[in-house]
């Protein structure tokens, strides 16, 4: 999980905000709709979803951090030139390295003081297990306010998931995704590098975490997993994406990969489903904190391939998903006619 799957899709979701950005961008400058009236109400209700989510359902919520970087976005980058958007990621990225490097020096000359070796509270962990499987809905709530606070530090990734959605936005501009049969060549170099390099790089940073799991660490694997911790995912996950997009030029592979479209059109929707599903499954069979990782993989499983068949069942019938439906609605300022078949509004 950790060498295949862990920060790899929420890297991907993060570029794939930056193309729909863009992409929004163009479709209302071309309709003469100024993107300003509309795009600060729609992170507006992101920001909503994301507090309700955080606070009410689950703490590990992403939404709300999308919804600032999507500001940052739009205040800072949404009109500047592909040049700018190129350089400010990939600096921001070696910035970032260079700031890791910075204190693993620090701590080799003994410019910081080291960490104190990570102490896990055992009692409080097993108390957040015990409310989330066996406890009333106030204990529930109660405790998950205490982890939604303690999960606001998840708000850093927010500069991340900016430099990602700066690398979206300037893919959607010149033209790539419009155009993958012109870029298949190039996609698929790109393809051969990052997967083998990124494999690699998420594997010898997960070794690492396993041998070394606590602070203090020797300072030269403390700058190692800090460093790896900054473009391990990245890597990868550029090998991810031009993997299927080369795919998807496949006919055979295109016909395979089609059912995902659905999920995709629907996201938020099945992103907060998922919280909800999996919360009450845990809390009703008392398995929270039972199962470990690899036994959860079952369930997720199960639960993505239900969702493909609901998402593609409603689309057949409906415009968009609920919570999309909802999301334009206090985005536009009413809500658009559900069912199949009815006009679009904007």
């Amino acid at each position: 999980m950790d060498v295949l799957i862990q920060r790899k899709f929420v890297t991907l979701f993060s570029f794939m905000f930056g193309l729909g950005f863009a992409a929004q961008m163009a479709r209302a400058e071309s309709r003469g709709v100024r993107f300003l009236d509309f795009y600060p109400r729609r992170l507006g209700a992101l920001t909503f979803f994301g507090l309700l989510h955080g606070v009410l359902l689950w703490s590990g919520d992403i939404l709300l951090t999308y919804a600032i970087a999507g500001t940052l976005l739009l205040l800072l980058l949404r009109n500047r030139s592909q040049k700018f958007l190129l350089r400010f990621s990939f600096f921001s990225l070696a910035a970032s390295s260079l700031i890791a490097t910075g204190f693993s020096i620090a701590r080799a000359l003994e410019l910081r003081k080291p960490p104190e070796p990570d102490k896990l509270d055992t009692t409080k962990i097993m108390h957040a297990i015990n409310v989330y499987a066996h406890g009333s809905w106030v204990e529930f709530l109660r405790q998950n306010w205490i982890g939604w606070i303690d999960e606001l530090r998840g708000l850093g990734f927010a500069p991340s998931a900016l430099i990602l959605f700066a690398l979206g936005l300037w893919v959607y501009r010149e033209g790539i995704v419009e155009n993958l049969a012109t870029y298949r060549t190039r996609l698929k170099r790109i393809m051969l590098v990052t997967l083998p390099l990124g494999f690699v790089l998420n594997l010898v940073s997960a070794l690492l975490l396993v041998k070394f799991p606590q602070n203090p660490r020797p300072v030269l694997v403390a700058w190692i997993i800090s460093f790896l911790g900054i473009w391990a995912a990245p890597v990868l996950s550029t090998g991810y994406a031009c993997g299927l997009a080369v795919l998807l030029q496949n006919s055979k592979w295109r016909r395979r990969l089609m059912p995902f479209a659905a999920v995709g059109r629907t996201a938020l929707t099945n992103y907060l489903s998922q919280s909800l599903i999996c919360v009450a499954l845990f809390r009703i069979t008392h398995l929270y904190g039972v199962w470990g990782p690899a036994w959860d993989l079952l369930p997720t499983v199960v639960l993505f391939v239900i969702q493909i068949v609901i998402s593609h069942w409603w689309l057949k019938r409906f415009q968009f998903g609920p919570m999309e439906w909802l999301w334009r609605g206090m985005t536009y300022g009413s809500l658009p006619e559900l069912k199949r078949g009815a006009k679009l509004q904007n």
